[in-house]
């Protein structure tokens, strides 16, 4: 919220609007301010962070149940980030009809916080691009982008740089099924496509840490591709095997669909899926809390397959390991990990 790149933390009391900052200080989160004036605290107000006017510090949105948005800019004054109220509100009547939903990121990627109207029911978008001022949104709303995409029973929609090229993705989860489908964002004036062009799945059963290979007899002697039912085919110099049942995946929690294992992430009921850069390395990773408070966490590389980063001290101090599977999808690469040991079963 300082603008150094490391994350911080804010406590927002909904019912008297007062805001606690907590600066990240060598990994070293402790409260340093607490702003007493009342913001974003009417009935049906959101809060969302965002930097709105492109200057490095992250701004806190209130997106009014009217359609008005009021802001509270982060300065540079040390650790008084936050004003005691609104530095300025629009008058808008932006994504206000039933089955609306606000997202906000920087979905062209010119290092400011844009807003998109996500409706429910028919999967339109509509983005309003940030001026990068402290009035950013005076900006005429191009045309919807007619989408059905992430309209299905159980669809959630969320928003990351899953690719850390710094322009803000579309995810779409199902929570009846786990499965994660992600549109990335291309940058400029229509960002996305409407359609999911990364899906989480590992392409085949064998993955990227197993055996390199320059053609499929380079693979005959290897463990997965001597029990798999039709061998195994080098792709991208590693090697491959399809399934054709869910025991043929390594995870449990992945299932077998046309021949590639498809994981399935934070499915079960009570579960709760938030997304955010918990590694600190630029690109969103996917969080699960369960109903009984265990978390599994599922990591994005952009295409580094090769980094083995320390999971251990990510959560809880005396976690003892995890397990990894790669997923390559070019631009995309996610890794799991299971946290059977911090506080119960996995969160699958």
């Amino acid at each position: 919220m300082n603008g150094d790149g490391a994350p911080d933390a804010i406590c927002h009391d909904s019912s008297s609007g007062w805001k606690y900052v907590a600066r990240n200080t060598h990994r070293l989160v402790r409260h340093v301010w607490t702003s007493t004036g009342a913001f974003c605290n009417g009935t049906g107000d959101k809060l969302h962070v965002g930097d709105v006017n492109g200057d490095g510090r992250s701004d806190l949105i209130c997106a009014h149940s009217n359609g008005n948005l009021s802001f509270d800019f982060a300065s540079t004054y040390g650790y008084f980030n936050y004003g005691s109220g609104a530095d300025t509100t629009q008058a808008s009547i932006f994504c206000t009809h039933p089955g609306a939903e606000m997202h906000f990121g920087d979905f062209n990627g010119d290092g400011a916080t844009d807003r998109l109207c996500f409706d429910t029911n028919d999967g339109r978008q509509w983005i309003e691009f940030s001026n990068g001022t402290n009035y950013p949104f005076y900006n005429p709303t191009r045309d919807a982008d007619a989408f059905t995409w992430c309209t299905h029973s159980g669809a959630e929609l969320y928003t990351g740089d899953f690719d850390g090229d710094g322009a803000t993705d579309l995810l779409c989860h199902t929570a009846s099924s786990g499965a994660l489908d992600v549109d990335l964002s291309a940058g400029g004036f229509e960002p996305f496509g409407g359609w999911t062009n990364e899906y989480l799945h590992e392409p085949k059963r064998g993955g990227a840490t197993e055996s390199r290979c320059t053609t499929a007899s380079d693979c005959g002697s290897h463990f997965w591709c001597l029990t798999a039912p039709d061998g195994c085919e080098c792709v991208e110099g590693f090697c491959y095997s399809s399934c054709t049942e869910d025991s043929h995946c390594r995870n449990a929690h992945e299932v077998c669909v046309a021949g590639e294992c498809e994981e399935r992430f934070c499915s079960t009921p009570g579960s709760t899926l938030t997304v955010g850069d918990y590694s600190g390395d630029g690109k969103s990773d996917f969080l699960c809390t369960a109903s009984d408070g265990s978390m599994s966490l599922l990591r994005a590389f952009a295409g580094n397959e090769d980094g083995h980063p320390d999971h251990e001290n990510l959560f809880h101090p005396s976690w003892p390991g995890s397990y990894h599977t790669y997923f390559d999808q070019g631009r995309v690469t996610l890794r799991s990990t299971a946290a059977d040991t911090m506080s119960g079963p996995n969160g699958y």
